[in-house]
């Protein structure tokens, strides 16, 4: 497995989740409020998704960029939270790594696959124990898992862990015939979060960040753009994990027990 996939996901398998709260959430621009809110309230209603999208990483020490075109697909039967992200067209620095390279990152509502297709490479960590009969599904898509898109998180929560500000519109915004809100976020105590920044671009009739950006603490920055997003149509079919025979790496980390 390349050590460049592990970081799109490694966010879910060490960093912690947001800290419960009962004091008053600071106060922070109203239209940064109501996307936060409309975040929050947007799993209720999502069933599935299905987007193209545009990875990149900047990577610290270098410079070097390394980008890919991909699929992300959501999915919510009512009893687990599945996605997948499936990377393809993987490029350094606007070159073609190898024709036909397929990397993918994959959460079956348990385990968190990292599969490298060309290097016969899988990883699978259990990120949760397993569902409990009558359990709601957890959902993956929050600040601590590995695409940082908070779905059904306390916005009061949110602004208690994070300093949110509402940034004006400017070049870097993803193109969208609707309303786009740039909301930056600031860890306030940066030992419990696992980057330095990250800034969400949330379309506001769809209720999903169409981009997001992670500053990292050793300054990388991981940028996902989605695009063509279809929502509760039945298309966001999810990938399994992949069928494996002897020549393939495996290797496989059980939830540490408490």
């Amino acid at each position: 497995m390349t050590r460049r996939l592990l970081s799109v996901a490694i966010l879910m398998v060490t960093s912690g989740a947001l800290a419960q709260t009962t004091t008053t959430a600071p106060a922070i621009d109203a239209k940064a409020r109501e996307a936060l809110v409309l975040l929050q309230e947007r799993d209720k209603t999502l069933k599935d998704f299905i987007a193209d999208v545009l990875y990149e990483s900047v990577h610290a020490q270098t410079d070097s960029v390394t980008s890919s075109d991909g699929v992300l697909a959501y999915n919510n039967d009512g009893t687990r939270i599945t996605f997948s992200l499936r990377r393809t067209n993987i490029k350094e620095d606007g070159k073609l790594r190898k024709a036909d390279t397929k990397q993918d990152i994959i959460y079956d509502g348990e385990w968190l696959h990292l599969v490298d297709h060309d290097q016969k490479d899988l990883q699978s960590f259990q990120v949760s124990p397993p569902p409990k009969p009558g359990e709601p599904p957890r959902n993956p898509l929050r600040f601590d898992g590995p695409l940082p898109m908070p779905l059904g998180q306390n916005a009061d929560e949110v602004v208690a862990a994070f300093e949110v500000k509402l940034i004006a519109p400017g070049k870097e915004d993803p193109v969208s015939k609707n309303e786009v809100r740039h909301l930056r976020l600031k860890p306030r105590n940066k030992d419990k979060q696992s980057f330095e920044l990250l800034d969400l671009w949330v379309d506001m009739k769809d209720a999903l960040p169409v981009k997001m950006e992670v500053e990292k603490k050793d300054g990388g920055i991981m940028r996902i753009t989605m695009k063509n997003v279809s929502i509760n149509e039945g298309k966001g079919t999810t990938l399994g994990k992949p069928q494996t025979d002897k020549d393939w790496a495996i290797r496989i980390k059980p939830l540490e027990q408490k």
